[in-house]
């Protein structure tokens, strides 16, 4: 499938898709979304946020991330220090995420790979153990000593919580993805941009990054159909158990599915990186908009 392709596959989905924006007049301000499957159904979803919700929330997301970064400040500290030390600057990586409604904010993490990591990729694609479309590396290079350890104790995710802080995430909703996956997302499957992304969710504690990309957006609609606090505080407390368990840690296209663009498309990483698929894509999704 080329960039014009997906264009008209987006644009033939988008006849059957209507949506019908939350509003304040209310106290429960429902999202009204009708799509058309994959079998042909029409299927309408309502996603109910009471106001008070929305607002108690957010509150807590700021009062909880303001108090994590001060008690884990030493932390921050630490790890800014080794990631300097092993490989220098910077120490803050950036990537643009997919946010509320699909909009776009750069999400931060702590740097867990060198820096010539994409030129680096490129030259391990020749080197990719696996047939199919997924790249496959099961000791990648690109990632530091320091960067196995932060990755594997989710530390490297902490300065997220400047994004939750800045409005561009919750602590708890679906996982912010980034944002050159939208154009291969299904009518279905965008329900899980109506709500902020969060730091932890449904999925992650149900497999983390293991999970089928299938069964990840199954969980992320379950949670936005059925938002409530008592969900939130469950996943919370789930959340803790996964990160010190270490439970559900895969290498990606071994024990963990392959990027999603690339699975979703059926071509290999290096065809996607050769025809500028993804780049395209994401110009048609801005067109659009």
């Amino acid at each position: 499938m080329d960039a014009k392709a997906i264009a008209v596959s987006l644009d033939e989905r988008s006849k059957g898709y209507k949506e019908y924006p939350m509003t304040d007049k209310r106290e429960d301000s429902p999202n009204i979304l009708q799509f058309k499957t994959a079998d042909g159904k029409i299927e309408t979803v309502e996603i109910t946020q009471s106001r008070g919700y929305r607002i108690v929330k957010r509150f807590f997301d700021i009062v909880l991330s303001l108090i994590a970064l001060i008690v884990l400040s030493p932390v921050f500290l630490v790890t800014a220090i080794a990631i300097r030390l092993e490989d220098g600057e910077p120490v803050i990586f950036t990537q643009d995420r997919s946010g509320l409604d699909g909009s776009v904010f750069k999400m931060y993490k702590f740097r867990s790979m060198v820096k010539n990591a994409p030129e680096l990729h490129k030259e391990l694609l020749a080197q990719n153990e696996l047939d199919g479309p997924a790249f496959k590396m099961k000791d990648d290079p690109r990632i530091t000593k320091v960067g196995k350890f932060i990755r594997k104790t989710s530390i490297d995710e902490l300065p997220q919580l400047v994004n939750i802080i800045k409005g561009d995430m919750s602590i708890v909703g679906p996982r912010p993805l980034p944002y050159n996956y939208l154009p291969w997302f299904k009518d279905e499957e965008r329900v899980r941009h109506k709500v902020r992304g969060g730091l932890t969710g449904l999925a992650q504690v149900n497999g983390r990054n293991t999970a089928k990309w299938e069964k990840r957006f199954k969980y992320d609609k379950d949670y936005v159909e059925n938002l409530s606090f008592l969900m939130d505080i469950k996943i919370l407390f789930k959340t803790i158990k996964v990160v010190f368990e270490h439970k559900d840690i895969g290498a990606r296209g071994v024990d963990a599915p392959p990027d999603f663009h690339v699975y979703r498309s059926g071509l290999t990483e290096k065809e996607l990186l050769e025809r500028g698929k993804s780049s395209e894509a994401k110009k048609t999704i801005n067109a659009q908009r």
